[in-house]
């Protein structure tokens, strides 16, 4: 029952993350549904009868013929006939302009009822289904009427001549003479079909898409393909969600949860940046949780990591940098993430020289250092916080051949002794080889993880880059939940 409730909390919130992406979807489906049923033309049926003439014992004596007669052999030759190129043909020239026989034949159908012959034509336009349904029986009577004629003039000449051949007297010629009096008789009785009943001009047609009826037909059932969609991803990548699935694929406590308001700091200037953000409370709270709240706090270089891009990662980094700033802590920042770097982007600061000028050679350590207002004063009231922050730098054509190298390693040894707090923020761990390399001259690390994106087996993975004592904890980004540890601390957003 509680995998069955698992599955089922894990469905709900799949579906919840979603939810923008579902309704557009069943957006489109509606105006696509909308568009179907404007495009619809509204269809028309008109009915005529032909009725079966019943020709009696002459007919039973002479034989049935192509149409005419009693019982269920007679219909089946009627509808032999109304189906044929024939009178489809006939129809069409009667309709005139250009109307194919064929067309005619598909919008037309035919049904037997007692001795009688239904005749039903459909077409978009009401008149034109009256005109069609009234062509087709026309058409059936006139070649009904034509084929017996030519049947039974052919069998009283055939009867004559064979008779002319036998002695009267002769039994065969009595019974040829009796079936030329019925073959005689049937003549007489004239056409086998006649027109029962014409068509009327139909007032209301019989189909005529209702466009709020299509347009919620197809919001539905685009909706439903994309809910299938959703879950069928859902089951196929089983994501990481929830606080007690990343403690199981990790297997490290779960720091806190961030929801989807972002915990970066906000860029109001260059070089300037506020951190009262909706996500600022938790990240002041993970501070605490890391030990680094205060300048007293342990001296570390902290590597926030993540296994794929776009986890969190940057973003916590920063929210990081400027709460431990906000704190009094003396705090750097440095851009390790040479492959896709953000600091410039998200600082408003000038992208060179950086982190790899420094490690290159073309650039000296007060040319890459860049300090970052934090708006307020610090808890102590002393002076206006601020953290300093290293970019990325210029396009590096081997990062890990620079971040494995001796100079980066010194750098790191210079910056413990000079801040309280050096954060880096690396690039993914599944992604690129550097990230454990810069991991790895460092004293621990947490590591982000998307809710609803990142696989328990990827997680598995980045952990199992590192020792399992050196990391931290973990940290979820985007999350509706509220983790352990931190339940006091509202949710965020």
């Amino acid at each position: 029952m509680s995998g069955l409730a698992g599955a089922t909390r894990a469905a709900a919130t799949a579906l919840g993350a979603s939810t923008r992406p579902l309704l557009v979807v069943v957006a489109i489906g509606a105006l696509a549904g909308a568009a179907w049923g404007l495009a619809d033309e509204p269809q028309y049926e008109a009915t005529a009868i032909v009725v079966l003439a019943d020709r009696g014992e002459a007919a039973e004596s002479a034989g049935s013929g192509a149409a005419g007669g009693a019982g269920p052999d007679a219909i089946e030759r009627a509808l032999e006939l109304a189906r044929s190129d024939d009178v489809a043909a006939g129809a069409a020239v009667s309709l005139g302009a250009d109307v194919r026989g064929a067309d005619l034949i598909a919008r037309t159908n035919f049904r037997g009822r007692g001795s009688s012959l239904v005749v039903r034509s459909s077409a978009s336009f009401p008149d034109f289904a009256a005109a069609a349904a009234n062509a087709f029986a026309g058409s059936m009577v006139e070649f009904a009427a034509v084929f017996e004629r030519r049947r039974l003039k052919a069998a009283e000449e055939r009867l004559g001549e064979r008779i002319a051949e036998l002695d009267p007297a002769s039994d065969r010629a009595v019974q040829l003479n009796e079936r030329l009096d019925s073959v005689i008789a049937l003549q007489a009785l004239g056409n086998p079909m006649r027109l029962g009943r014409s068509a009327d001009l139909p007032l209301e047609p019989v189909s005529d898409r209702s466009v709020s009826k299509s347009a919620l037909w197809g919001g539905g059932l685009a909706g439903l393909l994309a809910v299938l969609v959703v879950l069928g991803r859902e089951v196929r990548r089983r994501p990481v969600r929830r606080a007690s699935q990343l403690e199981t694929a990790a297997s490290m406590r779960v720091l806190t949860e961030f929801g989807a308001a972002t915990v970066a700091p906000r860029a109001v200037a260059a070089g300037a940046v506020r951190a009262d953000g909706p996500g600022a409370e938790r990240v002041q709270a993970l501070l605490g949780e890391l030990g680094f709240d205060s300048p007293e706090g342990a001296v570390a270089g902290l590597a926030v990591l993540s296994a794929n891009p776009e986890e969190g990662r940057t973003a916590t980094a920063l929210g990081l940098a400027a709460a431990a700033a906000k704190r009094g802590v003396g705090v750097m920042v440095v851009e390790a993430d040479m492959r896709r770097p953000a600091f410039s982007r998200r600082l408003m600061l000038d992208a060179e020289p950086g982190l790899s000028d420094y490690l290159v050679g073309a650039a000296g350590p007060r040319e890459v250092i860049r300090t970052v207002s934090v708006e307020g004063v610090d808890e102590r009231g002393k002076r206006r916080p601020s953290f300093v922050c290293v970019t990325a730098g210029g396009e590096a054509d081997d990062p890990a051949g620079l971040l494995s190298g001796a100079r980066f390693r010194g750098l790191t040894e210079q910056l413990r002794r000079v801040y309280d707090l050096v954060i880096y923020d690396t690039p993914p761990l599944l992604v690129a080889p550097e990230a454990a390399i810069v991991a790895a001259t460092l004293e621990a690390g947490i590591l982000c993880v998307r809710s609803g994106s990142t696989t328990g087996k990827e997680v598995h993975g980045a952990v199992g880059r590192l020792q399992p004592e050196w990391w931290l904890g973990a940290v979820i980004t985007g999350s509706p939940h509220r983790g352990p540890g931190l339940r006091r601390i509202p949710r965020a957003g």
